[in-house]
């Protein structure tokens, strides 16, 4: 990569998601401070964030290092973690409460910045799983295998594989347990009311409504013989993790490691869940701001936190054009040396983009490598998904391809042949669920997404972290099944 800037994920964008997490916390933290950040949007509201590569190595490097140093780190990481969890939510609410009764701009100014404090410091826990990731896990697995031989992989299956349900899954369980009580109709009104912040990324994305949360719970046929079987497999998976704690009690440093790692499986969904609550939250203080300023809905999300606190202090009007064109294609976000340059104007993206990354342009490629996360090999028909509600376009032996998956991608990878992404850890949520499902999976591919479109045919050999397009021009090259079609006459040449 051109001045090696890395990516390192991509995310739903807008300045008043991402200034406060990914900004204000490398700046009120000397220890962490990374001094170039880049998010260059793309399609869907989205950007791929960039990093430069000695920086982030530095910063994840420092981040695993808390861990190796202080032996009570565990205690004091999820002692800390409830505390900033309870203080981000308590502040998220008050700002709601300040919105919904419409508040003078002095009080909502005090509530804001109170928020985005709170929101800067909770973006360690958004940092933490890529160092656990990048550094602890790869670590950990290399030391298992040294130590335990044979029992290896198996430890390791049960150290990553969830013991405790998160919310997602908790009211998906209270759903099928309504509908084979047949309470469904009546609880589904104030189930939305309560959960429908899942379906939120981002301060302008829409709650979850009914038919969301009824799509899911319609495909289980039997819901007791679900619940029932969901819940043997959570016992059996815990019972497996205690027995693997067992083989590692003799060797201590191993032992705090697998305990980090496997209470991590839980808290990476749990700490994104307390983010979109938040988000959800706050919105009603942005539809606010937008009546005040006479805004078009969603323009506010797109003002830097120092626009909108010279609006509450002082009254200043932003600029609404450039809010508009924001808007429509988004900003390039570009923190150089320490200085943030906020970009709109699209020439000048392009020409900064193409300096400091070269071309982004990976349609001509044919293979893509990542990270084994589960091994076998699988063929079929890509399926990219950019967002939980595309789930519905998925069929049974499609490819999934997405970012990254959440478990709110349930759906859509029960049916998959395979699964490919552009992030993640060997303890992402793809990656287990994947060994779950005993199904070939590729994660860290950076970016599988842009090379692969909707309806190309696709090999994945998982274990050796490769996926290849169907080469149409030199049909004997390929090692995919001898049913694969003939090339179609539309499509174009590949490689």
């Amino acid at each position: 990569m051109k001045n090696n800037w890395v990516k390192q994920y991509t995310r739903p964008h807008s300045l008043q998601t991402d200034l406060p997490a990914r900004f204000l916390w490398f700046l009120v933290n000397p220890y962490y401070r990374i001094k170039n950040i880049m998010y260059v949007p793309v399609t869907d509201r989205k950007a791929d964030c960039y990093f430069k590569e000695n920086e982030w190595k530095i910063l994840m490097t420092r981040l695993a290092k808390e861990f190796y140093r202080d032996r009570s780190f565990i205690k004091k990481n999820f002692t800390r973690f409830r505390g900033q969890r309870r203080r981000y939510l308590q502040i998220a609410k008050k700002l709601r409460s300040y919105a919904l009764r419409q508040l003078s701009n002095d009080q909502l100014l005090t509530a804001y910045q109170e928020y985005v404090n709170s929101y800067a410091w909770y973006a360690y826990f958004f940092f933490f799983p890529w160092s656990l990731d990048q550094v602890i896990d790869p670590l950990f697995y290399k030391e298992l295998q040294r130590k335990t031989l044979t029992n290896a992989d198996k430890i390791y299956l049960a150290v990553t594989s969830p013991t405790k349900k998160n919310v997602i899954d908790l009211q998906r369980d209270g759903l099928l347990r309504a509908k084979a009580e047949g309470r469904l109709k009546s609880i589904l009104k104030k189930h939305v009311l309560k959960y429908g912040w899942l379906g939120i990324y981002d301060v302008n994305d829409k709650p979850l409504t009914g038919k969301d949360f009824l799509h899911d719970v319609n495909s289980v046929k039997r819901p007791w013989a679900f619940l029932k079987d969901d819940d043997k497999k959570m016992r059996q998976r815990r019972k497996e993790y205690n027995q693997a704690l067992v083989l590692l009690k003799h060797h201590p440093q191993l032992y705090r490691t697998a305990v980090l790692i496997h209470e991590y499986v839980w808290l990476r969904t749990e700490r994104v869940d307390i983010f979109r609550q938040c988000l959800w939250l706050i919105q009603p203080f942005f539809r606010l701001i937008e009546k005040r300023l006479s805004l078009p809905w969603g323009h506010a999300a797109h003002l830097t936190i120092d626009e909108m606190i010279d609006y509450l202090r002082v009254g200043k009007v932003p600029n609404k054009a450039l809010l508009s064109l924001q808007h429509r294609h988004g900003q390039l976000t570009y923190y150089k040396n320490g200085k943030l340059t906020i970009i709109r104007q699209q020439k000048i993206i392009i020409e900064i983009v193409t300096r400091e990354l070269g071309t982004l342009d990976f349609k001509h490629l044919i293979t893509v490598k990542g990270v084994t996360a589960s091994p076998g090999r699988a063929t079929g028909k890509v399926k990219v998904l950019f967002k939980p509600s595309q789930a519905t376009k998925m069929k049974k032996g499609d490819i999934l391809i997405a970012n990254m998956t959440h478990p709110d991608y349930m759906s859509a990878m029960k049916k998959a042949a395979a699964i490919v992404t552009d992030e993640g850890g060997i303890t992402c949520h793809a990656a287990i669920i994947s060994r779950e499902l005993n199904i070939p999976c590729v994660i860290g591919t950076k970016i599988a997404t842009k090379v692969f479109r909707d309806g190309d045919r696709v090999e994945v050999d998982a274990s050796n972290g490769v996926v290849k397009k169907y080469n149409y021009d030199n049909p004997g090259k390929n090692k995919l099944d001898r049913n694969c079609p003939a090339r179609p006459e539309s499509r174009r040449t590949l490689g």
